[in-house]
């Protein structure tokens, strides 16, 4: 019942499912998320039922996805993980009728009481990469049996449910939905005040291309950082969001290193004009509206597999990703075949996408089109589920 701190979990899970204040609280639906992208795909799909008067509550499975704002007539709380005590805690908690799991079956005990208690389960988004198919072959029967007691799969493309089909999933359980955003995407007034708002904090002019790399690590900074170096541009500034925050100094001391003036987000209204380091937790989604191109990190590293790109699309930001974005395959792949993203193996190929893009204004709204449609067919998926 024991857990070490690992990738942002805290602790016993035990503890975590006894945390005060504990009362019964019972839903209709029960959605579990485990880091920042599932559980902001799992407030998405909470405020859609509950526009519905559907009675819901959203669990996360890390510290950091725990600090999302939840959505109003939803209850939020924390993700039980390999224990059965804390799983059959969490369901005599909430007494839900039904389960989603958002992206892939990770809570194998709370999959089985749900199936004891006949609960049905589901998994929406689900996102198998080749490693996690290969592994799962190998499980013994009571691990294949985890895939088999889903109710129903719901999957991004037929890539994905080819997939489960190898695995044993029967084929009537296996919903194809096309890939999901993952947030919101702003109206037209709601970006233009957002902005301005951020370009003024940031001290960007108008004149001046401001570059968004998100959620980088290290095996894309020195990339990113050259690309920009390389940009041309009279003014420029370029953003750098860390997906850990704590290397916000760390990073800021590499810039200024490299030759550029640099400053951390914290550190006041007086920006300089070169580069500036986010480091607070929760405003990447909405700092891409100050960029003109972006770049998505966590792709420059195979054994990462890449971040959502779709945070910048949906505020209009033409984006660029590295080559490893396995875990994002079947976002990217749409992206890319409707003309919205572009992928750069190098920081040769980094700086001409982001000219590529600069010369096609048109691309920005192409852009939301895309991401409008691509939310608007997933709020009728939620509102449309029993």
């Amino acid at each position: 019942m024991l857990r070490a701190r690992k990738r942002g979990y805290r602790g016993s899970m035990l503890r975590r499912a006894l945390q005060g204040p504990w009362r019964l609280t019972p839903v209709d639906l029960l959605i579990v998320g485990a880091a920042v992208g599932e559980t902001r795909l799992a407030w998405l799909a909470a405020e859609a039922m509950a526009a519905r008067g559907v009675r819901c509550a959203v669990l996360a499975g890390t510290t950091l996805a725990g600090r999302l704002e939840p959505c109003e007539g939803a209850l939020a709380g924390w993700a039980p993980f390999s224990s059965l005590p804390s799983s059959l805690l969490c369901l005599i908690r909430y007494r839900p009728k039904r389960v989603w799991l958002v992206r892939r079956n990770e809570r194998h005990h709370l999959a089985f009481l749900c199936w004891a208690m006949r609960i049905p389960v589901e998994v929406v988004d689900t996102m198998l990469a080749e490693d996690d198919e290969r592994r799962m072959r190998r499980w013994g029967p009571w691990d294949r049996w985890r895939v088999r007691a889903i109710a129903r799969w719901c999957v991004p493309d037929d890539d994905q449910r080819d997939r489960l089909l190898r695995l044993g999933v029967p084929d009537a359980r296996v919903l194809v939905c096309g890939p999901s955003l993952g947030c919101k995407v702003p109206n037209d007034g709601e970006l233009r005040a957002l902005r301005a708002e951020l370009r003024a904090r940031l001290g960007a002019t108008d004149a001046a291309v401001v570059v968004v790399a998100g959620s980088t690590h290290p095996t894309d900074e020195p990339v990113v950082i050259e690309a920009f170096r390389r940009l041309r541009a009279a003014r420029k500034m370029l953003v750098l969001a860390p997906r850990k925050a704590d290397r916000a100094v760390e990073l800021a001391d590499r810039l200024r290193e490299s030759g550029l003036r640099a400053s951390l987000w914290s550190g006041g209204d007086s920006m300089p004009a070169d580069a500036v380091v986010i480091d607070t937790v929760g405003l990447l989604a909405r700092l891409y509206a100050a960029g003109d191109v972006a770049f998505v990190g966590g792709s420059f590293d195979p054994r990462l597999g890449g971040h959502n790109p779709a945070e910048p699309l949906a505020v209009g930001v033409p984006a660029v990703v590295g080559p490893f974005t396995e875990q994002q395959a079947p976002i990217v792949a749409a992206a890319r075949a409707h003309g919205v993203l572009r992928v750069a193996a190098s920081a040769e190929e980094l700086v001409a996408a982001w000219e590529a893009s600069l010369s096609e204004p048109e691309r920005t709204e192409r852009a939301r089109r895309w991401c409008r449609s691509l939310a608007d067919s997933y709020a009728e998926l939620w509102s449309n589920r029993p």
